[in-house]
């Protein structure tokens, strides 16, 4: 049975616009810490687990063989839950605001090449109406540097056409404004006005502000984008996997090769710490060691005789 305390906190977070994704994450993340306490009789609820149950409980993570990623994810779930029930004067003390995240192994962004971004566009049939909204997709995604979350989540009202700007609604509930520049917006000029009317109309809420809609005429998904994103890998002839964070990557690196500030792709992005936008440093300057290793002039090394 989920804790009381547990459903005031989800109607809390949904209260304050959290995904529904990240709503089931938190519950999962907190109700197996429930479980845990009550297959161990160390506690009935939540509120009742002490600091010394906080440690026990990442030691059973960590014997559990789970990823540091993961171990952190739940602890980090439990840290805020508890922050709340601190606040909320439900317990005396934050059990897991002690404990230390562990160390993780930080995986370089894996962008896009030039040409599979070449090949993803050129895959695409525009002489339909899903043609040439996937298109759009595509671009948004590309062109400015979107997370799927802000792609999926923009309406009508996000385009500022006389001053070719667009609202992005981003995470954590920060809003930043960025250049459309003229082509892009002249896509979605022509995509409002004709293609998303014949979407539209296959749906019975023509009142819809979303800006990218599905086949029904209905709100585009994250996981539609995934599928589409899919379809046009396969019909580029390709296998390789994609996710749409990729296309953001690809975006960061593009602007960081062409000479573009960290702290301006910082802004750009929407990141809140520079040191996140940092890491595509280290992605150009892979990339750059290969293509010196694929383009230096190989030279024979020959025994001088004297």
């Amino acid at each position: 049975m989920i804790d009381s305390n547990l459903v005031s906190y989800l109607e809390e977070l949904n209260f304050r616009n959290y995904s529904p994704k990240t709503l089931i994450s938190y519950e999962l993340d907190i109700s197996q810490f429930q479980e845990f306490l009550l297959l161990n009789k160390l506690a009935l609820t939540l509120k009742d687990a002490n600091a010394r149950t906080s440690k026990f409980y990442l030691e059973y993570l960590i014997d559990k063989k789970l990823s540091p990623t993961t171990i952190n994810r739940k602890i980090s779930s439990l840290k805020n839950f508890y922050e709340y029930l601190y606040n909320s004067e439900i317990v005396k003390k934050n059990i897991f605001s002690s404990l230390k995240v562990l160390k993780t192994a930080k995986k370089l962004p894996n962008p896009l090449s030039d040409n599979e971004l070449t090949n993803l566009f050129s895959s695409i049939n525009t002489n339909s109406s899903l043609g040439i909204r996937n298109y759009l997709i595509l671009d948004l995604l590309y062109s400015l540097g979107l997370r799927v979350s802000e792609l999926t989540s923009l309406t009508l009202k996000s385009i500022n056409y006389s001053r070719s700007e667009i609202l992005i609604h981003g995470k954590g509930n920060k809003d930043r404004i960025l250049f459309i520049y003229p082509e892009l917006l002249k896509e979605i000029s022509n995509y409002v006005s004709l293609t998303r009317v014949n979407l539209l109309s296959k749906s019975n809420n023509l009142d819809n502000e979303f800006l990218l809609l599905n086949r029904n005429g209905t709100k585009l998904s994250e996981r539609g984008v995934q599928k589409i994103l899919n379809s046009l890998v396969k019909s580029s002839n390709e296998s390789y996997n994609i996710h749409p964070h990729q296309i953001r990557h690809s975006f960061a690196t593009t602007l960081l090769n062409n000479g573009a500030k960290i702290k301006s792709i910082q802004e750009w992005l929407g990141h809140e710490s520079i040191s996140t936008t940092q890491i595509y440093t280290k992605v150009a300057t892979k990339q750059l060691e290969e293509e010196l290793k694929n383009h230096l002039p190989k030279r024979e090394v020959q025994d001088e005789k004297i």
